[in-house]
């Protein structure tokens, strides 16, 4: 990644990130530096994704 875009000490919330587009929105932003905190729809979709931390309702 380019050393000129970080996102160190940031947060973000991305919904629907366990797949698509929202799953490379998150492994992007992971890489960037950020902690990122995603929501599924169904607990079964997180399980791919287990390093994540999935918020819950």
């Amino acid at each position: 990644m380019s050393p000129f875009l970080t996102l160190e000490g940031k947060r973000a919330l991305v919904t629907s990130g366990t797949r698509g587009a929202g799953g490379a929105t998150v492994t992007l932003f992971k890489q960037l530096g950020a902690d990122v905190l995603t929501t599924a729809r169904t607990r079964s979709r997180t399980r791919s994704r287990r390093s994540l931390p999935i918020a819950q309702a």
